[in-house]
């Protein structure tokens, strides 16, 4: 289900970015706009930009594996940026979580980051991978302010204040429903964070943990917790709605 079972936090790694055969499907539960289903092809492979420094290129690769209703849990910390929540798929009534007005099963997934440190995070170039392919390179110049969080929404057009928090849009997340390995590598091809989930991530509300930045995993159902009074999700904000901090 996931690149490698044996990774720990802060270690080098050397990932491949290559696609998956076409046979392999990532589903969603159906929305209103009836997004159901898509099927990666190799004209989907991103490959990380290099900068010509006149010494021979690193290779950064990737192999993902097929997804898994049954993923083996997996997870990598890291000590400067934590992944809080997971939102894979959106409520087919109450699933608005970008704000924008249109409830739509990938648009309205997310991944919530956030900055554990005082200081600014560069995250430039920055890989977010699931068990199927390459979901998100994070453009040269993203700052993450200290103690400050950033939404990566599926797509749409965000809509809200999201606790100050950076909120960029992926264009398609297509996070597996019913179980799937988020990684996120930084700049130099290290492996940085590692979650994996399974069949409770399709039951319309978000994964988080509990209590927020430290919560040990698996992450929790976000409504069932007492503190986030029957919410589904709450990109940008504590599970109380509480900001994370002061943040642009």
């Amino acid at each position: 289900m996931s690149p490698s079972p044996t990774a720990t936090a802060g270690s080098s790694a050397t990932p491949s970015f290559t696609t998956l055969p076409t046979t392999i499907a990532e589903t969603n539960t159906p929305s209103p706009t009836g997004i159901t289903s898509l099927t990666p092809s190799p004209s989907s492979t991103s490959t990380p930009a290099t900068t010509d420094t006149g010494s021979p290129e690193a290779t950064i690769t990737l192999t993902p594996e097929q997804p898994s209703d049954t993923p083996t849990p997996i997870y990598v910390e890291d000590e400067e940026i934590v992944l809080n929540e997971i939102h894979a798929d959106p409520d087919q009534i109450l699933g608005d979580a970008n704000g924008d007005g249109v409830i739509h099963s990938d648009d309205d997934e997310f991944l919530e980051l956030i900055n554990l440190t005082d200081s600014v995070f560069d995250i430039s170039d920055w890989v977010i991978a699931d068990a199927v392919r390459i979901r998100y390179t994070f453009p040269p110049g993203t700052l993450l302010a200290g103690h400050c969080g950033l939404i990566i929404f599926g797509g749409g057009s965000p809509s809200g204040e999201f606790g100050g928090s950076l909120v960029l849009t992926a264009g398609s997340l297509a996070l597996n429903n019913t179980g799937d390995t988020i990684s996120i590598w930084d700049g130099d091809g290290r492996l940085r964070l590692r979650i994996s989930y399974g069949s409770e991530g399709g039951l319309n509300q978000s994964l988080t943990r509990n209590p927020d930045l430290s919560g040990n995993f698996p992450l929790e159902l976000h409504s069932e917790i007492p503190l986030a009074g029957g919410r589904r999700y709450s990109p940008g904000v504590k599970l109380d709605g509480s900001v994370f901090g002061t943040c642009p």
